[in-house]
């Protein structure tokens, strides 16, 4: 296998005919208002390079996906720790009081109740529920270009959680 020879997927299944047109078609562009954090916006970067380079090997788009997952996961406590929702929580165990960190699904929970003109329950149901599956697989497989949809719902995501309330 080279490693710059295009995956023939893209020609023989998609029918594309060249990267131009793969790149038009497949990349998601992460456009941001300014309000979104540099750690998102830089860690996006990633996804895009990876959307690119599956034109070279397609399995590198769902590595997109799951990079996506992670910037979520990241985005979420970026946006807590700027509305002043604490990560974690003490908990006393026989007499002794330890500090855990707060489950995604609870400050997901959190930012809904905090921000619930935002809507974002909806959208955080559907990153958590692919977070399990692809965190948990039962076999290989590939979701592929079928994750296009789902990264560029994310980088709406992204840019609604950072939107100021008012």
């Amino acid at each position: 296998m080279e490693y710059n020879q295009p995956d023939s997927r893209w020609f023989e299944v998609f029918g594309i005919p060249d990267f131009e047109t793969y790149k038009t078609r497949y990349v998601v562009k992460g456009l941001f208002h300014p309000y979104v954090p540099t750690d998102v916006t830089e860690a996006f970067k990633s996804v895009e390079f990876m959307m690119a380079y599956a034109f070279y090997h397609y399995p590198l788009y769902d590595e997109a996906a799951s990079k996506i997952l992670r910037i979520t996961e990241m985005a979420i406590k970026l946006r807590c720790n700027q509305l002043g929702i604490p990560l974690d929580f003490a908990v006393s165990k026989q007499g002794k009081s330890l500090i855990k960190k707060k489950s995604l699904k609870t400050l997901m929970n959190d930012l809904t109740t905090c921000e619930p003109v935002k809507q974002l329950d909806w959208q955080f149901n559907i990153s958590r529920s692919l977070r399990n599956s692809i965190m948990h697989p039962d076999r290989h497989s590939y979701s592929g270009v079928a994750s296009k949809g789902f990264i560029e719902r994310s980088v709406t995501l992204f840019n609604k959680l950072f939107l100021p309330e008012n």
